[in-house]
């Protein structure tokens, strides 16, 4: 029996900059979209593909056969938080199950003109890529002074298929 599947995997942003001390919100985008890498794709088949954050100023807009950026500002595997989980069946047509992280960028490591942002498990070996984006879903760059840390909020989405054709054996577990 042979069974084939298909299984879409992507990832939302947002990035959220606070002073230190208040924890006053400066700063903040809306949710966005990413794009998986074609390293990034590879890499969930040999070992551990998501250990850090890396931010950049490229303004450019990512692309699948890239593995990292050209201009980083700085990489994080600090997480806040804990790792939580579950399922959304509210669009019945792209239901998903998904995993929310958060990575914290301390005061003045990620100090400059963020435009883009991927997670990975270094580096130069990203799993994802995306250009920042604002509320209206257009291009922007967030300013993260010295004075502040930023939080990068992620959830990963892993979207099913919902239907299947063909026909398999089902069988008793003893034979």
């Amino acid at each position: 029996m042979k069974v084939d599947t298909k299984v879409k995997v992507g990832a939302v942003f947002n990035l959220v900059k606070r002073k230190k001390g208040s924890l006053e919100i400066t700063g903040e985008t809306g949710w966005f979209h990413n794009i998986v890498l074609d390293s990034g794709l590879d890499r969930m088949s040999v070992g551990t593909w998501i250990n850090g954050c890396t931010v950049s100023s490229d303004s450019d807009v990512p692309v699948p056969t890239q593995t990292g950026f050209a201009s980083t500002i700085a990489r994080t595997t600090t997480k806040v938080g804990s790792i939580t989980g579950g399922h959304n069946t509210t669009d019945p047509n792209a239901p998903y199950i998904w995993n929310k992280v958060q990575y914290r960028f301390n005061e003045g490591v990620a100090t400059g003109n963020i435009s883009s942002l991927g997670m990975g498990w270094g580096l130069n070996n990203l799993w994802n890529a995306a250009r920042v984006k604002d509320t209206q879903g257009n291009p922007a760059t967030i300013t993260v002074l010295s004075d502040e840390f930023l939080d990068v909020y992620c959830e990963i989405r892993f979207y099913p298929q919902l239907s299947y054709s063909g026909s398999f054996d089902l069988l008793d577990k003893y034979d």
